[in-house]
């Protein structure tokens, strides 16, 4: 079914597309949610006190973000180079998988999963392009902001540098990478010291919420759970799949599995040291729309994943509609 859509014409795809943000996204508008209000950021205060009052102005933010980091998303998996060009299959992977039910309202991590995109979109370009200063420094660049905004997305810069020593790049570059991390906190920490009445006071509020490891207390319905049980069944399927025939691919699109495997492997570790692990889980979205999208451009026939990811999208209907 999905192999089916794959392959189909990218106005197919795009009319499918609008249909699963109508379904799932419209009953989000009839019922906003509230802005959270337990988080770990710099930026969000600000945004909070202006978005709160106005619960269907902030959903409609959450889903322009979203919108737009599936386009990025499908920008960063670079199609001309596979066998399948000019369709709109990431984005609609995308929208898909981000759409959990934790996810209905502007947050740090929605907004996270933005940058992270954007990030994965330069990240993927560096070990395919010789000059690649600039590719480093604003991949480093979106992971300070989404540091900025998100804490626990401070653990994804490990993954980060250890790409650029794997990669024998020189200190050079590995100290591009860090200033084009350090650039935006330089910044906030600036704004902070000149802004700020009492920049103590602000630190210490802030250090209770600072990368709290915590074990995620199981609260979530039925529906809920279904949702996230098919997710961690497509998750470990699609990369044993991947990883199974490994060898079988292109040096680039391995370099690109690895990047992405690794990348999900860190955003799951860092959900235990988020506010909310379930709406933490809505970033593996990223890594997981680019490998699900290899997955289908290698495999021919429909599997388990074509009806793990159909009752996923059913369960998020019937949630939506609850």
């Amino acid at each position: 079914m999905l192999v089916r859509l794959y392959k189909s014409a990218t106005v197919v795809q795009n009319i499918i597309i609008l249909l699963v943000i109508i379904l799932l996204w419209v009953p989000r508008f009839y019922a906003p949610q509230a802005m959270p209000t337990n988080h770990q950021q710099f930026f969000f205060d600000f945004c909070f006190g202006f978005l709160q009052p106005f619960p269907y102005f902030n959903t409609a933010i959450a889903l322009l973000l979203l919108l737009l980091a599936a386009f990025f998303e499908q920008q960063s998996l670079n199609f001309d180079r596979l066998r399948i060009s000019g369709h709109n299959f990431p984005s609609l992977l995308f929208v898909l998988l981000s759409s959990t039910p934790h996810v209905a309202s502007f947050s740090p991590v929605i907004f996270t999963a933005l940058t992270l995109a954007v990030a994965l979109l330069f990240l993927f370009k560096i070990p395919e392009t010789a000059q690649n200063d600039h590719l480093i420094f604003f991949t480093a660049f979106f992971f300070g902001i989404a540091t900025i905004f998100y804490l626990p997305a401070l653990l994804l810069m490990p993954l980060f540098i250890a790409i650029c020593f794997l990669g024998n790049f020189p200190f050079k570059k590995i100290r591009v990478a860090i200033l084009g991390f350090l650039f935006p906190v330089i910044w906030v920490v600036a704004g902070l010291y000149l802004f700020s009445s009492d920049l103590a006071l602000l630190i210490e509020q802030w250090e209770p919420h600072f990368l709290v490891f915590s074990i995620p207390q199981p609260h979530l319905n039925v529906a809920a759970f279904v949702v996230l049980s098919l997710l961690v069944f497509i998750y470990i399927l699609v990369i044993f799949r991947l990883i199974s025939k490994f060898t079988e691919r292109t040096a680039i699109i391995r370099r690109r599995i690895t990047i992405s495997v690794y990348f999900s492997l860190l955003l799951f570790l860092s959900a235990f040291f988020s506010y909310n692990f379930y709406e933490h889980l809505s970033l593996l979205s990223v890594p997981m729309a680019a490998l699900i999208s290899y997955y289908y451009n290698e495999d021919s026939e429909a599997s388990w994943v074509d009806y793990a990811l159909l009752g996923c999208f059913i369960a998020l209907v019937v949630y939506s509609f609850l």
